[in-house]
């Protein structure tokens, strides 16, 4: 987990993520174990990848990109989930969304090229906008 132990959003969605995998048969402790790695923001999360791919575990969640990006250069073979905020084919990491040719899988939080449908939408639901602004801030903290 990119971000800091105390996070209550991040403490929520990895609960969320705990009671999903329990309704799905998945017990943390009695049929699977759930080791998390808190990183505080660090951009380089480098150490918090090694020590969990010394844990030699079946598969790795990561969130966000710099943590899937940092277990990456760590090992090829272990499977990677990886829910990114950035973009996986451009970082170079993976070959494309949907053939990703390595051991890293998973989804994006923001799919770039439906970005191209937002104009056609907007115009379908106010045709009287002529001009239109885009902010745009990604915030990985």
């Amino acid at each position: 987990m990119g971000f800091a132990e105390s996070d209550p959003q991040w403490n929520a969605r990895l609960a969320a993520f705990r009671a999903a995998l329990q309704e799905l048969g998945w017990t943390d402790g009695r049929n699977v174990l759930i080791d998390t790695r808190w990183t505080n923001a660090d951009p380089d999360p480098s150490a918090a990848a090694a020590e969990l791919v010394a844990l030699s575990p079946d598969a790795i969640f990561a969130c966000p990109h710099t943590a899937a990006a940092a277990l990456h250069r760590q090992t090829r073979t272990i499977p990677i989930v990886a829910v990114m905020s950035g973009d996986p084919v451009s970082a170079g990491f993976v070959q494309s969304y949907a053939r990703p040719g390595c051991n890293v899988t998973g989804f994006l939080m923001f799919e770039t090229t439906i970005n191209t449908k937002y104009p056609q939408l907007l115009k379908d639901i106010a045709p009287h906008v002529t001009r239109a602004a885009v902010v745009h801030a990604e915030n990985t903290a």
